[in-house]
């Protein structure tokens, strides 16, 4: 398994990682806004389908949505909606051996010209999300943005192929 992203599609990342369990817990930081602040983006994030979704990367920019498929703890789907562009995020949780939670992270129907940015973002972040259930430190986003800006260059290649 590689920490890399996937481009299964047009327009679609997938990423496969396993993460320190139990699934409970994945799913909590997957879900809940102030575990959710501490890897991916404060915000917002209602907790049925239909439910409102609204991040804010940082100081810069930020996404709305609503969640479209709440099934803890195994899935859950949202619209991400930026700017004019709307693209959907799925989380799939399965519980491993040894304690381990697989994650598979689909976003699909990615901004043209944007899945290398979004590769090289979800892995960055994802990154923080296993050093945040392994150790519980949390997003240092001047960290998370070194990380994408080195990683940008490799997702530049895997998104065009």
């Amino acid at each position: 398994m590689s920490d890399f992203g996937q481009y299964p599609a047009a327009r679609t990342v997938r990423f496969d990682r396993l993460l320190p369990g139990p699934i409970e817990r994945v799913w909590d930081h997957l879900t809940r806004p102030e575990l959710l602040a501490g890897w991916l983006a404060g915000g917002v994030l209602e907790g049925r389908p239909g439910g409102q979704v609204a991040l804010t990367f940082g100081n810069e920019h930020g996404l709305s949505g609503e969640v479209v498929t709440w099934e803890p703890p195994r899935r859950l789907a949202y619209i991400w909606r930026e700017a004019d562009a709307e693209s959907l995020v799925n989380f799939d949780l399965t519980p491993e051996a040894a304690g381990q939670v697989r994650l598979v992270l689909t976003h699909m129907r990615l901004p043209a010209g944007e899945a290398a940015s979004f590769g090289a973002g979800w892995h960055s972040h994802l990154d923080i999300l296993a050093r945040v259930l392994a150790e519980g430190e949390p997003i240092d986003f001047e960290a998370h943005m070194a990380v994408y800006h080195q990683l940008r260059p490799d997702y530049d290649v895997r998104a065009a192929d």
